[in-house]
């Protein structure tokens, strides 16, 4: 399923908030679902300034085993959250296959 983060996801996106990532917008729009988060973690890598993306949707962690799409989702909400709404922040899509992407169940709240 191609995911396209439009003009709109990006003027109603908050930095720093994965609820209301650009990306998590755009993901509630095609996937039909309000749980869903956009997040940047270093739980799987010993690198701080390497972060992996993940979604949360519905309870399950889905991280991307294609790298290019991380790449480019890791930067997006690496700059979206640093800059905010800039005229470096553009449009895009990506690629999401819940069967290919890597999920685990979430714990907690």
């Amino acid at each position: 399923m191609k995911i396209e983060v439009t003009q709109k996801d990006i003027d109603m996106g908050v930095p720093s908030n994965s609820c209301k990532c650009p990306i998590a917008i755009a993901l509630k729009r095609h996937l039909k679902s309000d749980d869903i988060k956009v997040c940047l973690s270093t739980e799987m890598t010993d690198n701080l300034d390497n972060f992996v993306v993940y979604f949360e949707i519905d309870k399950l962690r889905y991280y991307s085993n294609a790298f290019s799409a991380s790449t480019i989702i890791r930067q997006f909400v690496n700059d979206f959250d640093k800059w905010g709404l800039t005229e470096s922040i553009k449009p895009f899509n990506f690629d999401f296959d819940s069967i290919k992407w890597h999920s685990t169940i979430t714990t907690g709240a």
